[in-house]
């Protein structure tokens, strides 16, 4: 009889400390915010991410829900850009038995809508005269990917 209380006692033991392990830390937020680099703001700008509101405000950031979005500004009333573009956001760590995981960390987006073509994240200048293209680059273990096309009206 004793040695059941010991064996169940044990149990109970071992089931507490696992119990009492760290969990994952929280994942981290996602924000986009809209830029223009001109003297005159685009004169529309339509994405389906949810997070930008029609009356969105420049230069101020929304949370955002992970995932890729398209979007379409004119510049001028003869031409548009469209593209799309990713949001992500950063996961929490797994904890140890002894202490909780790590948060990720708040990932900030940036779409910038120049007349010469959008600029999203950490992409560099987009040469000037450029039709359509791809940016791509890494933001650690993460890929920032920008497709856009120039469309004339």
């Amino acid at each position: 009889m004793k040695a059941n209380h010991v064996v169940l006692l044990s149990g109970l033991l071992l089931t507490l400390l696992l119990a009492c392990s760290g969990g994952r830390g929280l994942d981290g937020e996602a924000y986009l915010s809209l830029h223009y680099n001109s003297e005159n703001a685009p004169s529309s700008y339509v994405d389906n991410n949810s997070a930008t509101p029609e009356d969105f405000d420049w230069d101020t950031d929304y949370n955002c829900e992970p995932g890729t979005y398209d979007f379409e500004y004119y510049p001028t009333s003869s031409f548009s850009w469209e593209g799309s573009y990713e949001i992500w956001v950063d996961h929490g760590k797994e904890g140890t038995y002894s202490s909780a995981g790590e948060d990720g960390n708040d990932n900030y987006f940036e779409l910038w809508c120049n007349p010469d073509g959008p600029v999203f994240g950490l992409a560099e200048s987009v040469p000037p005269g450029s039709q359509g293209y791809i940016i791509e680059d890494s933001l650690g273990f993460r890929h920032i990917r920008l497709e856009c096309y120039k469309v004339y009206h």
